[in-house]
């Protein structure tokens, strides 16, 4: 397979960024028809300790059930049938550490692709993040606009995580915890809370790993019509400054034709 597949943090990423279409040509390996190995081959300058592998990806919209293989110059082969999602990843735990010189991730059939691969020495070598997140949109300073529904509040956790599949692992207490204005609340009543006391007073958000290393702040709260007024303002603004820049380029491409 091509390496340049594999991109961090741009699965989703478009040429033109004013594009809601991207094609997932530019992020994601799959197996093209005629490839019979259909196989990622992962070669370590030197011997590696491995102990996590975790993949992304997606299957293709027929929606049948594809398998992988993972095999290791170690001799351990793991075979994950029946799998139908791997948007949120699949992570696999070894019993115990591997120390490798290669691996090799097969893919059954042309039904699934991959877009990231993270590899971890041990269970508890993982990248740890978290993003709060308002109707799955990162969220900093939210405005609940006049006429707006307030959006749905959840996390985004990066790392060996409970939302995703994982193999050989029991599910993971979860590790975060949800603060309002600085107060310990349980996750099955955020929502609900939220919407409660949502007034045009900021609450402020707080998402935290269970020894407060890893976090995220945010605030939101209900807008008025005054704020209303103030953003269609700043959206015209912001169309007008497009078209002037538009209109320029277009004078300075007509006067450089011209000049050819």
């Amino acid at each position: 397979m091509n390496a340049n597949y594999l991109n961090d943090f741009l699965r989703f990423n478009t040429v033109d960024v004013k594009s809601n279409v991207y094609d997932a040509n530019n992020y994601m390996w799959m197996p093209s028809v005629d490839d019979t190995e259909r196989k990622v081959h992962i070669s370590f300058t030197k011997i590696t300790q491995i102990q996590v592998i975790q993949l992304f990806g997606s299957v293709h919209k027929s929606h049948e059930l594809c398998s992988i293989r993972i095999e290791t110059s170690a001799g351990k082969h793991v075979q994950l049938d029946e799998i139908i999602h791997i948007g949120q990843g699949i992570s696999y735990i070894f019993d115990k550490p591997l120390f490798l010189e290669w691996i090799d991730i097969y893919i059954d059939k042309q039904c699934l692709g991959l877009s990231e691969i993270e590899l971890y020495s041990a269970t508890n070598d993982k990248y740890d993040y978290c993003h709060i997140l308002a109707d799955n949109h990162f969220m900093y300073n939210w405005v609940v606009y006049p006429g707006e529904k307030i959006p749905m509040i959840t996390s985004y956790i990066e790392g060996i995580r409970k939302d995703m599949l994982t193999y050989r692992e029991s599910e993971q207490k979860n590790t975060y915890r949800w603060l309002i204005n600085d107060k310990y609340i349980d996750e099955s009543v955020l929502q609900i809370l939220i919407e409660r006391e949502l007034t045009t007073k900021p609450l402020q958000l707080r998402l935290e790993s269970i020894d407060g290393s890893v976090f995220c702040e945010g605030t939101i709260r209900k807008g008025t019509f005054k704020d209303w007024f103030a953003l269609k303002c700043n959206q015209l603004q912001d169309k007008l400054d497009y078209l002037q820049v538009k209109s320029k380029y277009k004078k300075g491409y007509k006067a450089g034709k011209a000049y050819k």
